[in-house]
């Protein structure tokens, strides 16, 4: 049975710089979580994981609500479905997929980032050159 508390759903609503604002959200975290750069989103977000993690072990999971609920206050630029499969050595590995994207396997939390970074700069390349 997959582990849906290990999904992410991360929305990046700013992007200049080399510097992405955004959000994230769990099924089981209440609230959606901001982050100022993907560093940012990736302490935090790994942070949730350890307490996810806690929770399943103590048997005190409880869903708070689905991806179906994800509420965006303008069209997302980019839009990310990540799912951490396994973490070893302090780091992840699973499945990032974004709008439009084949799912892409990513071997560590670093390899998941330069996949939604070279995404995102390709995105903007691609509007500079239009």
């Amino acid at each position: 049975m997959e582990k849906e508390f290990r999904s992410f759903a991360v929305n990046i609503e700013k992007s200049e710089n080399d510097m992405q604002k955004g959000w994230f959200m769990n099924p089981y975290i209440q609230e959606y979580i901001t982050f100022r750069d993907l560093g940012e989103m990736v302490v935090k977000m790994d942070e949730c994981m350890h307490h996810l993690i806690e929770k399943e072990e103590q048997g005190e999971l409880i869903c708070c609500h689905s991806f179906r609920d994800v509420v965006f206050q303008s069209k997302p630029r980019f839009f990310y479905l990540i799912q951490i499969l396994y973490t070893q050595h302090h780091s992840w590995q699973g499945l990032v997929a974004g709008t439009n994207r084949p799912r892409i396997t990513f071997r560590s939390t670093l390899d998941c980032i330069r996949i939604m970074d070279q995404a995102i700069q390709g995105k903007q390349s691609r509007k500079k050159h239009a």
